[in-house]
């Protein structure tokens, strides 16, 4: 077994089959495939490293990089805020805490002014006489 199977597997025991919606399009919503992660080669422009792959409810491919500061960790653990499992425990350092709290309050000022929206959209009429030309 080469080094790159045991990391592979270590990341594959940690993300699979997890869920998410994409912060920066939210109706987004992605899941970690099960059974493939992908490594990149580091480049002049790319750090490289291990990324997952993702599927979207068209069955469409992504990936997602896995480093510190990622945004693949905010959007997990905004999620599992949003949608708790028994299987799946969120664990934040003391420097993300500022900005998952900052990213739930965007999150459910977005929920309030898409409902204010909605309600103000909602168009209804008690003329029921019939219009004349």
């Amino acid at each position: 077994m080469k080094k790159d199977d045991v990391s592979k597997a270590k990341f594959l025991q940690k993300y699979r089959g997890l869920e998410f919606n994409d912060i920066d399009h939210p109706e987004v919503h992605l899941r970690i495939c099960d059974q493939d992660m992908k490594f990149r080669r580091r480049l002049k422009t790319d750090l490289g490293g291990w990324t997952v792959v993702t599927y979207n409810e068209n069955d469409e491919t992504d990936t997602w990089r896995i480093e510190p500061g990622c945004p693949l960790h905010d959007c997990l653990a905004t999620y599992y805020d949003k949608h708790p499992e028994k299987n799946v425990k969120v664990v934040l350092r003391k420097e993300q805490k500022d900005d998952f709290d900052w990213l739930i309050a965007q999150q459910q000022k977005k929920t309030a002014e898409d409902s204010s929206t909605s309600a103000s959209d909602t168009v209804t009429s008690c003329d029921s006489a019939p219009k004349t030309s």
